[in-house]
């Protein structure tokens, strides 16, 4: 084990177990990437205090991450990186704001009930991409 790989264990954040624990066997690998993802893109976020919730009969999943800062800035373009990180997993992101404290929560579909998209929504992402 090479010093810099036990250096990146400590320093970075893990997500909890029992975060994982709810997920499928295969979709624990996707959950924890995309809540790595996100903390690099909202450096705010505290990711050992993230929960999880089951949505629509299991088929997909709530990932409530909290912001833990006072002051913080959540752009549109964080949000859509997110999502292009897993665009056909990750259905939804957004900020919420409940009682005093504010999430980010990512609705992450599981590995039977991927996001559909038709043929239109194709060309409109090809477009833009260009």
């Amino acid at each position: 084990m090479s010093l810099s790989h036990m250096l990146a264990s400590t320093v970075r954040p893990r997500v909890p177990e029992a975060v994982l624990q709810m997920c499928m066997e295969g979709d624990r690998v996707v959950v924890e990437n995309i809540a790595m993802v996100a903390l690099e893109f909202v450096h705010s976020l505290n990711l050992p205090l993230a929960s999880m919730q089951m949505h629509k009969n299991a088929k997909s999943y709530e990932l409530r991450i909290p912001i833990t800062v006072d002051k913080f800035k959540v752009c549109l373009a964080d949000m859509r990186s997110i999502q292009c990180h897993s665009p056909a997993r990750i259905s939804d992101v957004s900020v919420v704001f409940d009682e005093e404290n504010c999430h980010l929560c990512i609705v992450i579909c599981n590995e039977n009930n991927m996001v559909h998209f038709s043929e239109i929504d194709i060309i409109r992402m090809h477009k833009r991409a260009r």
